[in-house]
């Protein structure tokens, strides 16, 4: 995890944007990783990579907590995140995984409440025993399977309520709903 968020912060302070390009292979996160705007993640290989939190992992238990989470800026140790809004552009991921092992129950996979030119595409996210894939939506979303989860989807106005796109998206095994919405309108 650590390593993840040095190269990402790297890429938005070297250039104020960029692609980080995530090889094929199984990583574990521990915590939460913040992607600043204008920075996308790409998955390549064979295999697409896939992002994991571990069983039981530690802060996914009482609160609701995020594997990935589309900022504002950049979050500095100890600084609270700066959400993603109306004015976060150009962020993205393509092209990788998610799974959320046991013991996770308020894990959420990505939270993007990012704006125009964004998307989230060609992802399959394991949500498992986990409370959804995503929370709030942005811009769009392509080719993006959920499986298992309290919702696949749990989310309220975009940013700052404009339309959001879903297309060739799969539902299966939420326990709730698939998707939970609040003044989107797409469901």
């Amino acid at each position: 995890s650590d390593a993840l968020q040095a190269a990402i912060n790297q890429v938005k302070k070297e250039k104020n944007f960029g692609i980080l390009f995530i090889p094929e292979g199984k990583y574990r996160i521990s915590k939460t990783i913040y992607i600043p705007n204008a920075i996308r993640l790409i998955g390549y290989g064979k295999n697409r990579p896939e992002f994991i939190l571990g069983a039981n992992t530690p802060g996914y238990q009482e609160k609701q907590n995020y594997m990935i989470w589309f900022t504002g800026g950049l979050v500095e140790e100890g600084q609270e995140p700066r959400d993603a809004g109306a004015g976060t552009f150009y962020s993205a991921l393509s092209n990788i995984n998610f799974r959320i092992e046991k013991g996770n129950p308020e894990a959420v996979a990505i939270r993007s409440h990012f704006a125009q030119h964004s998307f989230i595409s060609h992802s399959i996210i394991r949500i498992g025993e986990g409370k959804a894939g995503m929370y709030d939506v942005g811009n769009e979303i392509e080719n993006v399977r959920f499986y298992g989860g309290e919702y696949g989807i749990n989310s309220g106005r975009t940013s700052p309520g404009w339309p959001m796109m879903m297309v060739d998206t799969y539902f299966e095994g939420q326990r709730k709903a698939a998707i939970l919405t609040r003044e989107v309108g797409f469901a």
